[in-house]
Formats: C-alpha cells, structure tokens, sequence
C-alpha cells in the first residue's frame, strides 16, 4: 500500500496551508520591507543629526575664525597705535634733549653771569672795604688833628697867659699881648698844621718862660 501524504489525505488543509504558506511568506516580504525602510530611516535620521552636528561644529568654528579675525584687527590697531605712539614718543624725545641741551646751554650761560656778577661784586666789595678802611683812617686822623688842635689850642692860651703875666709882674718888659694880638698868633698856627707838633713839643717840654714866645715867633716865622 503506498504512503499518503498529508495533502492527499486532506487536500483542503493542503489548500489552507499554501494560502497560509503564501500569506506568511507575504508578511514576512512586508516585514523585510518594513525593516530596511526603517534602517534607511535610522540611517538617514542619524546621518541628519551628524549633518547637524557637523554644521553647528561648523558654525562654531566660522563664529571662532570670526572673532579670531576681530581679534586680530584688534591687535593689528592696538600694534599701529603702539607704534605711532613709540615714534611720537621718540619724536618727543629728541624735542626734549634739544629742549635740555637748550636748557643747560641757558643754565651755563647763566652760570656763566653770575660768576661775573660774582667777581663783579667781590672787587666792588674790596673796593668798599677799602674805601672804609680810608675813611676809618681819614677819621682817625681827623680825631687825632682834633685832638692836636684841641692841645694846640689849650697850649696856646696857656701860653698867651704866661706872657701876659710876664709882662706885668718885671719892669721894661714888653706891654701884654692885645686880644686881637692873640687871635691873629693863633690863626697863624692854625694855618701851619706841620708845625703843629714842633709847637707842642716846645709847650710840651719847655718850662712856662719866656723861651716859649720865641719858639711861638719862630713858628709863625
């Protein structure tokens, strides 16, 4: 007896089967589909937000370059600013060391005058002194032919007394001196200050007699 299959026996679940079969087979192709659409969407979706990614790292980094950029201008005003203010400054400074140069040369000139003036002063201060010393010396000389006069005139009234006295005390003696006598011997000595000290040293020295009247007369002489 030969074997019967399973379609043979039931043919009707053969049928169920192969639509089953066909059915399962359609699922299975959907799934499939659905699957690799859904892969392709993940890998797209992925690739999306990489793109993304990578266009905000790009963004970034021009928004860097950007400032780098700004920066740089930055630096490149501050480098050009820094160098006209370091020729100004050098400017400035070869201004100022002609301003010193200018201001020493004035300052030694000035010294210069000054010292003059200096030396200008100190020779017109030793000739003031000198010229004090004279007078101290004039004035001391003065002092001294007051004194002398002063004497002169005390030795000279003495002596004018002692004549006085001799001719009245002894007989056939010349008369006494007149005052105007007197006043005219005395303005004649007065006038002869060199033989002022010659006359004191005789009043000086020689007793009260009638010696002192010839040394008078030989001093009027």
């Amino acid at each position: 007896m030969a074997s019967l299959t399973l379609e043979d026996m039931m043919p009707e679940i053969g049928a169920v089967f192969a639509v089953q079969e066909a059915s399962l087979l359609s699922c299975m192709a959907a799934m499939t589909t659905s699957i690799a659409r859904a892969e392709d969407e993940a890998r797209q979706k992925v690739s999306a937000a990489e793109i993304q990614a990578l266009r905000t790292k790009v963004r970034d980094a021009m928004d860097y370059v950007n400032e780098a950029k700004k920066t740089m201008t930055r630096l490149e005003r501050a480098q050009e600013a820094l160098a006209a203010e370091i020729d100004l400054l050098k400017r400035d400074g070869v201004e100022k060391d002609r301003q010193i140069e200018a201001l020493q040369g004035a300052m030694a000139d000035a010294a210069t005058g000054h010292n003059e003036q200096l030396d200008e002063l100190d020779k017109k201060f030793e000739y003031i002194s000198k010229v004090k010393m004279e007078q101290k010396d004039v004035l001391k000389r003065l002092e001294k032919q007051e004194q002398v006069a002063n004497d002169m005139r005390y030795g000279l009234s003495m002596l004018s007394k002692s004549i006085n006295d001799e001719g009245a005390g002894e007989h056939g003696a010349p008369a006494p001196m007149s005052m105007d006598s007197k006043l005219e011997v005395i303005a004649s000595v007065m006038r002869q200050p060199s033989r002022l000290s010659a006359v004191a040293d005789v009043i000086t020295n020689t007793p009260d007699t009638p010696a002192q009247e010839q040394a008078l007369v030989a001093a009027n002489r």
